[in-house]
């Protein structure tokens, strides 16, 4: 049940970082003043801190499970890889804030 609502708070996050990119690259840069290209940057930096607080949050939460669960060599199963064994990505989560990085980058 923690996964599902870590999936469903990752979704909720990336969907409005998604949009705020969304509406930063509606505006353009015609004409726009220094201070709005300020704001722009303080807007681009600050979704580039949400999406690596996700990631950092979400690196320490596997390796805190890889922990857990390697006193039990014979059972280790990485949780992601069970959970995700169909889609093309293992941590659907991380990958996901990794692409958005992506994309923030090329506005910076």
């Amino acid at each position: 049940m923690a996964e599902f609502t870590t999936l469903k708070d990752a979704q909720s996050t990336a969907q409005e970082i998604r949009e705020a990119i969304v509406e930063l690259d509606s505006t353009g840069f015609q004409g726009i003043s220094d201070t709005e290209l300020t704001d722009r940057y303080d807007s681009l930096h600050t979704l580039n801190g949400e999406c690596k607080s996700w990631i950092q949050q979400r690196q320490e939460k596997i390796h805190a499970h890889r922990i857990d669960r390697s006193a039990d060599v014979d059972a280790y199963t990485d949780l992601c890889t069970y959970l995700y064994e169909g889609p093309e990505v293992d941590y659907p989560v991380l990958a996901t804030f990794v692409d958005i990085l992506e994309i923030i980058s090329q506005y910076e």
